[in-house]
């Protein structure tokens, strides 16, 4: 079971990586999609 830091911390890791995706416009942001 995560905790409430640990599924920020995915969150955010997850939402960089899918603004890094639009910037680069790459299929990286789609990375971002997965759970």
């Amino acid at each position: 079971m995560l905790s409430n830091k640990t599924r920020i911390i995915r969150a955010l890791i997850g939402l960089a990586i899918m603004i890094a995706g639009a910037v680069f416009n790459s299929w990286w942001g789609l990375i971002g999609l997965v759970p």
